[in-house]
């Protein structure tokens, strides 16, 4: 798998499509997680580790998008989200599991791409939201704390 660079001008589609450009790079983590859990069945180290270096660049570029300056408590709980799968992701080459840390990661990310999805598409005319940002991010942050407190 490409990594996100390449396959798009994330920076030149936040000015048109902010909302779009969030879907993509959550999908191209989910997606980069997804194939990292089938080479970790397969036994495919180098796989693995290409699949999990694409998500955690496109998980990088989500965290560096949050606007800390105006984002209030919102920006604080995405970047508790996006901090914890990044320490997930860099957790699954030492891991005695690293499927359940590619799993856990996408159930996080899943519920927040469902979001900005909503959005984009409330903005674009098309449909309103499955469910209001706020609730699924608290939702996600409830389980990344859980997540962070059994590990420690």
């Amino acid at each position: 798998m490409a990594l996100p660079a390449a396959h798009t001008d994330y920076g030149e589609m936040m000015e048109s499509r902010p909302g779009r450009a969030m879907v993509e790079l959550h999908d191209e983590a989910i997606t980069a997680l997804l194939a990292a859990v089938e080479a970790i069945g397969a036994q495919k180290i180098e796989e693995r580790f290409n699949e999990t270096a694409a998500a955690m660049q496109a998980v990088t570029a989500l965290y560096t998008m949050i606007d800390q300056t105006n984002g209030g408590e919102l920006a604080v709980n995405l970047g508790r989200i996006y901090h914890d799968v990044l320490t997930k992701l860099g957790r699954i080459s030492f891991d005695s599991d690293p499927a359940r840390l590619a799993r856990e990661s996408i159930d996080l990310l899943k519920p927040l791409r469902d979001a900005w999805d909503g959005l984009d598409r409330r903005e674009a005319g098309e449909e309103e939201p499955v469910a209001p940002v706020r609730k699924v991010i608290s939702g996600a942050k409830a389980s990344a704390v859980q997540s962070q407190a059994g590990h420690l």
